[in-house]
């Protein structure tokens, strides 16, 4: 449930709403000064071609901070911001997939 007509996106299995959870979130701030919904297309893309590859919350959160990093460097504003998103990607990966079983 990706929510974009963007073919960029790959398909989500997940049942995820991947633009809203990423547009509360904000890590970078963008949404809140009118940039466009879709902004966070490519970080939103790459991160879900990863997200099978994720075995625990410490790969995914890893894997989020890289794909905001190449995406926008380092900043220390950002760089807190990620966790929160993080935390409630991976619970709900959980919620939908199960603690046992592998992505």
């Amino acid at each position: 449930m990706i929510r974009s007509d963007d073919s960029s996106v790959p398909a989500d299995d997940y049942g995820i709403d991947w633009f809203e959870l990423f547009n509360r979130h904000d890590v970078m701030g963008l949404i809140a000064i009118g940039v466009p919904k879709d902004e966070y297309v490519d970080e939103i893309s790459s991160i879900l071609h990863q997200v099978a590859r994720c075995n625990s919350y410490e790969q995914l959160e890893d894997r989020i901070f890289s794909v905001f990093f190449y995406s926008f460097g380092p900043g220390e504003a950002w760089e807190e911001r990620y966790i929160p998103l993080a935390r409630e990607l991976w619970s709900q990966l959980q919620a939908r997939i199960g603690p046992s079983e592998r992505f």
